[in-house]
């Protein structure tokens, strides 16, 4: 699916005109649904594995045929954080996600990205300074 093709002029002002709304209504709700403070609907694979930190729900905009088409812009590593996200073929799919995912928080895929997450992105614990520091000195054999 082509997403520029089908991108109008009338949709682009319909959200651009609609921005502030959206902003109105995330502002009202952001402490009654914190699922809404963070959220990333993209369609570039550079911004993946980096946002999967925030364990917060990822909407992919496929623009190949297929998943499979997909995962071959991908390395292993790559693959399995794909994996970790919503995928959108067109318009119907990014409005499902935003319905049942952001505003009604049913966001099944969560425990799937926490336990990534865990397995494969908090290898530091939250102690990377101390790690870097043991690291340098055993590398100088400082006590």
């Amino acid at each position: 699916m082509n997403f520029e093709k089908e991108i109008s002029s009338e949709m682009l002002y319909d959200i651009a005109k609609n921005t502030n709304l959206l902003e109105q209504y995330l502002q009202e709700n952001s402490n009654r649904n914190s699922h809404l403070n963070l959220t990333m609907i993209l369609d570039s694979l550079g911004f993946i594995t980096e946002y999967l930190y925030t364990k917060k729900p990822i909407c992919f905009i496929n623009k190949f045929i297929n998943k499979e088409e997909l995962l071959t812009h991908f390395n292993e590593f790559g693959q399995m954080a794909i994996q970790q996200c919503y995928i959108a073929q067109s318009w119907k799919d990014i409005e499902k996600f935003i319905n049942d995912v952001i505003i009604n928080g049913n966001d099944y895929m969560k425990p799937q990205r926490e336990e990534f997450f865990n397995k494969y992105l908090n290898v530091n614990k939250g102690c990377v300074g101390k790690y870097i520091v043991d690291y340098i000195k055993s590398k100088l054999r400082i006590e």
